[in-house]
């Protein structure tokens, strides 16, 4: 049974419109003083919890009972009199305030259903998308399995007076780095982030405290186990020799199929609870409905009046942000996008080939192609993409102003202006050409956001 716990008079603003709000519970508040009016006259002054559980069970007909449970915590939030009794007004008044929290949390329940299915939607979209560009090596891992360190600080147990100089090593592999030297402090920060290309799974990472000046080293070793599950992990790891500890957090993204794979199975898991917690609010509604038909009979009325509530509260979410409909772009993937516009690209560029030479044209979708076929779709890759594009449209935007008007007037050698009109073919090739690295451009930009935020950022969010 659920519970009405926390503030129960508190109204959920940002669901309804407030004259609406008023205006559907003066109605309620007409019609159960009409339900209570049925009392005797020395009764409706003030009741016992005894008179009115016996009312209320009454009203319920038959050997069926109001619940109990939902009962005394109504009773509870009503402030009684020397003899623990309570008026009429305020039993309504805490019915009714009851009555709203419990519609506002099944409303509410309604509208993470549909952002839980909307996240779900283009989780699984981007999971298709993954399967078909995620390459693995040998050991299972994404070729582009990445490990992000960030060294936050460390605290020393030595006295502050005896404190030196660090700096901290960071070995895995065939990796080597190390962090700018910080000035004698028992407590060092450094605030430095490392990324760690990762080829095996069972590699360990070692971090090492050095004082240049003594050669004192002290270390400590991380694991890759305890980072599967590809979320950001905050870090406080102890140094050898018990000498303190170090802050650092870590980030393993291993396998972009197996993360969006997680994500969709935590996100069943909340529909599956919010579809739990749903049903658990409608069995409490019932049963406060139970008593007065009457009243559940007037809230469906209102409730199916171009369903005003429902309409208003999709409108914003509960920390007043707008609802985000579905985005069809992103569903689409903007890999899709980028195949679609080189593909295009590629065209005009060899059909311009034949009549005048562009060669760095040609090298953007043979670029293009091995990024997809290592499925590298890294940030730097798509900035050595977009920085060759630049320099094609660049140059095509001097070759358009130079001779693009005598190609057009020149008519050539050929009397019969066959070359005159090949030559003016290639001008309004070259221009549409010109104006299409545009869209090229923008599209490999938000391709290059796109594989910056995921996973890792979406990791964080969730």
């Amino acid at each position: 049974m659920g519970t009405f716990s926390g503030e129960l008079c508190e109204k959920n603003k940002s669901r309804f419109d407030p004259l609406i709000m008023k205006l559907s519970q003066i109605g309620k508040l007409t019609l159960l003083k009409k339900e209570f009016s049925e009392l005797e006259p020395s009764k409706s002054t003030a009741l016992s919890q005894e008179q009115i559980f016996e009312y209320l069970d009454r009203k319920c007909g038959g050997d069926e009972l109001f619940d109990r449970d939902i009962g005394n915590q109504l009773l509870d939030r009503i402030t009684k009199d020397p003899d623990g009794c309570v008026t009429v007004d305020q039993f309504i008044t805490v019915f009714l305030e009851a009555e709203e929290l419990l519609r506002g949390r099944l409303t509410n329940c309604d509208i993470l259903a549909d952002q839980y299915k909307a996240s779900k939607s283009k989780a699984e979209t981007k999971l298709r998308v993954f399967r078909q560009t995620e390459l693995q090596n040998p050991n299972g891992l994404m070729n582009t399995s990445t490990l992000a360190i960030t060294i936050h600080g460390a605290r020393l147990k030595t006295n502050p007076e005896e404190s030196q100089p660090y700096f901290i090593e960071i070995t895995a592999g065939d990796f080597l780095t190390r962090t700018k030297q910080i000035e004698a402090s028992s407590s060092p920060t450094w605030k430095e982030t490392f990324n760690i290309d990762v080829t095996d799974q069972e590699m360990q990472v070692k971090i090492t405290m050095i004082s240049p000046e003594t050669s004192a080293a002290y270390s400590t070793t991380l694991g890759l186990d305890e980072l599967r599950d590809q979320l950001k992990h905050e870090l406080i790891l102890n140094l050898s020799d018990n000498v303190g500890t170090i802050h650092l957090t870590a980030h393993w993204i291993f396998s972009r199929v197996q993360y969006m794979t997680d994500v969709i199975t935590r996100l069943e898991g909340l529909i599956q609870s919010n579809e739990e917690d749903k049903a658990e609010f409608e069995r409490d509604l019932n049963a406060l409905y139970r008593p007065f038909p009457s009243l559940r009979a007037a809230t469906a009325v209102i409730a199916n009046d171009d369903s005003i509530s429902r309409d208003l509260y999709l409108e914003q979410t509960d920390d007043g942000e707008q609802y985000e409909g579905r985005d069809i772009f992103h569903e689409a993937s903007w890999i899709k996008i980028s195949h679609v516009t080189i593909t295009i690209f590629t065209i005009l560029s060899i059909a311009i080939h034949f009549e005048r030479f562009n060669h760095a044209d040609l090298l953007v979708p043979i670029f293009y192609g091995m990024v997809c076929a290592l499925s590298k779709f890294s940030r730097v890759n798509m900035l050595r993409l977009i920085s060759l594009l630049a320099f094609t449209l660049i140059f095509d935007g001097l070759w358009l102003a130079i001779y693009a008007k005598s190609w057009w007037i020149d008519s050539g050698l050929d009397a019969h202006g066959l070359e005159r009109g090949l030559r003016r073919c290639v001008v309004v090739l070259s221009s549409l050409h010109f104006f299409l690295k545009f869209i090229v451009l923008y599209v490999l930009y938000k391709l290059m956001k796109e594989s910056e935020s995921d996973p890792s950022v979406q990791a964080e969010k969730l």
